[in-house]
């Protein structure tokens, strides 16, 4: 036992404080590049592409469990990213969702 075990249960606070900070930094940072990828031509065709490639914005009809699995898991990236943008505003989300 440490000579200085009384500090221990603050320790333990502080770090698990300093983790979720440092989570916290790491989700807005990456909110931040999103929001800047969005604003280009290039960055909105890239995120669209994404939602495309992993179906989002489709139905998904029950085949065999394996094959629904995947494509589920496949979707569920999409479905964090589209999170991630609407949390940014519908004013980045609208754009992609449509039609070109």
């Amino acid at each position: 036992m440490s000579k200085d075990f009384w500090q221990e249960p603050y320790k333990k606070d502080q770090l698990a404080k300093n983790s979720q900070e440092n989570k916290q930094i790491e989700h807005d940072e990456l909110q931040k590049d999103l929001q800047f990828l969005l604003e280009s031509p290039q960055g909105k065709r890239f995120i669209k592409a994404l939602f495309q490639s992993t179906h989002v914005f489709e139905s998904m009809p029950i085949g065999n469990k394996e094959w629904y699995a995947w494509h589920e898991g496949r979707r569920s990236i999409g479905l964090m990213l589209y999170h991630r943008v609407l949390a940014l505003g519908i004013n980045y989300l609208m754009p992609l969702q449509g039609e070109d």
